[in-house]
């Protein structure tokens, strides 16, 4: 039975995305003990699969742009989750600097010189950007509990776990829409 419904792709767009944004803004807030490495992303990239059938069949999406669809809002989605993790990341190195009050003494001692010294000022400025936690710094602190890894090879399995991610999701919309199989004298 052929479903009677008219297409609306936009109303399936904005449905996805609205899903996907509650799902990622869930994940990004969760405690970094919740994202496991590979389970996490895909469980999402599933999670996300799911949210673009749901809308592709309710709004009659095409096929091939719910796929499409899944693998753009899989890729955005952990990338913000990755984004997010990397601000808790930050923010927990700067908690534990400005907790320890030797090096606080020692910080506002040479901040109060090189308010005073332009040269100190800009050599002050410098190191604070090299000491900052990279992207690259938070990924390897999550593959940590496979032990240490050299760059780039945390960037290379975080790429990993967004491809397995994407794949999982886009297999599962493709596999939830195909068209239905036609049934033939034999099968009835």
């Amino acid at each position: 039975m052929e479903d009677s419904r008219p297409s609306q792709p936009v109303f399936a767009l904005i449905a996805a995305v609205a899903g996907v944004a509650v799902l990622t803004a869930f994940a990004a807030w969760s405690p970094p003990s919740f994202r496991k490495l590979a389970l996490f992303s895909i469980a999402y990239g599933l999670c996300v699969g799911g949210i673009v059938v749901w809308a592709a069949k309710e709004f009659g999406l095409a096929r091939v742009l719910a796929i499409i669809l899944s693998v753009g809002l899989t890729t955005t989605g952990l990338g913000l989750i990755a984004v997010r993790g990397h601000q808790q990341f930050q923010a927990e190195q700067m908690a534990v600097t400005k907790a320890d009050p030797e090096q606080a003494m020692a910080r506002n001692i040479i901040e109060a010189a090189a308010a005073q010294d332009p040269e100190l000022a800009a050599t002050l400025a410098a190191e604070r950007r090299d000491n900052e936690p990279s992207f690259a710094n938070y990924l390897a602190l999550r593959v940590k509990p496979l032990g240490e890894w050299q760059q780039p090879w945390p960037v290379v399995f975080w790429g990993v776990e967004v491809l397995l991610a994407t794949v999982c999701g886009a297999f599962l919309v493709s596999r939830q829409l195909r068209s239905p199989t036609v049934v033939t004298e034999e099968q009835t």
